[in-house]
């Protein structure tokens, strides 16, 4: 299906208006353009998940005779009725809604990436490949090539068992709202009344997994173009191996302190070692000795993984607890001046596509 939906990509890569500006920085009509094409796809998104439930339970009400089922007792102990008709309806219904929430994505990022200009500005090699794998919501894993592991610090089995209970939050919304429905209701709750609640909840998880493949697009389609802008203007070049190594602690404090892949930090590395010739390792392990090397290390070398960092801190669009902690660790060694609230104002600019200064 990959090269399907790849094919109709590049068929609906345009051009929707002439540029009259080239920088990536976003005027007052791209961001209403931007705001427009999300209302749209969140629209229709919404739509797409509430007629997945209707167009399943419908036929089921009124023609349930054409829905074939087996009663499991004819084989086994047991009085269980499969209802193995319904369960291939349902399977082809999520085929069909899924294929057309993708084509809704590709969409959405291909208007998005005009808006942008990101087809006439991006250094990157192969833009169509980078703007189809967000819109296609694929995981970037690219660190792991870096031996670089935002989960350092943090415990496997509670990050796995976090990680269960967020794939499970659609199944348990529903089962709540079906629970509460039938205690107002009680005795004379109808079924098919019971079913239909899941229109508003799937209507909610659609728009919410939409959104966050939106946010996450603009963020990535920014993201490039300021890095590409900053890597531009790097003038040091030739540095030695343990200023390289301040280099790779700072980019690791940045996964350590987001807890989480993101795009946006793999671009970020990759052209930093490309830039600077650093040399990947297997595993890179951060140690606290890192913020005073950092601290004795020239100005040069200061700067340069000062602005890495506030780039780090603001590349994907978010700020938790855990980066505030690290962020008030570095603000007490004095390795940048800039406090969480500072950081977030230039988090808030770069999403707007508005200039701003590192330093």
């Amino acid at each position: 299906m990959d090269k399907l939906y790849k094919s109709y990509f590049k068929k609906i890569r345009g051009y929707e208006k002439e540029m009259t500006e080239k920088s990536y920085l976003l005027n007052n009509d791209d961001r209403k353009a931007l705001k427009k094409v999300k209302f749209k796809t969140l629209f229709w998104s919404a739509i797409y998940g509430a007629l997945g439930v209707i167009f399943y339970f419908l036929p089921i009400h009124l023609y349930p005779e054409i829905f074939p089922k087996i009663n499991l007792n004819k084989w086994f102990s047991i009085d269980f009725v499969l209802e193995y008709g319904q369960i291939f309806y349902g399977v082809i219904l999520m085929i069909i809604e899924l294929h057309l929430l993708t084509i809704l994505h590709l969409k959405a990022v291909n208007k998005m990436a005009v808006l942008t200009r990101f087809y006439d500005l991006s250094a990157l090699e192969n833009k169509e490949d980078f703007l189809f794998q967000l819109g296609m919501d694929a995981k970037e894993l690219g660190l792991n090539d870096y031996g670089i592991d935002p989960y350092q610090e943090v415990n496997k089995n509670l990050l796995m068992f976090f990680t269960f209970l967020i794939k499970l939050k659609g199944f348990f919304a529903n089962k709540l709202m079906q629970y509460l429905i039938k205690r107002l209701m009680g005795r004379y709750a109808i079924r098919y009344v019971v079913d239909y609640v899941g229109v508003p909840v799937y209507m909610v998880i659609n728009a919410y997994g939409t959104n966050i493949i939106l946010k996450k697009t603009l963020i990535c389609i920014m993201g490039s173009n300021l890095i590409n802008t900053y890597v531009s203007k790097l003038r040091l070049k030739n540095i030695n191996e343990s200023e390289k190594e301040l280099i790779y602690d700072s980019l690791q404090l940045i996964a350590m302190s987001k807890r989480d892949y993101h795009q946006n930090h793999f671009i970020l590395t990759q052209k930093l070692f490309n830039y600077f010739e650093i040399k990947p390792k297997k595993k890179h392990i951060f140690t606290n000795v890192y913020y005073q090397k950092l601290s004795k290390s020239s100005k040069e070398i200061q700067q340069i993984c000062q602005e890495i960092l506030i780039l780090g801190f603001i590349l994907d669009g978010n700020f938790s607890r855990n980066e505030e902690k690290k962020i008030k660790i570095l603000n007490d060694f004095g390795l940048i001046i800039q406090t969480s609230s500072q950081l977030k104002v230039l988090n808030k600019k770069f999403l707007n596509g508005e200039e701003f200064e590192l330093l």
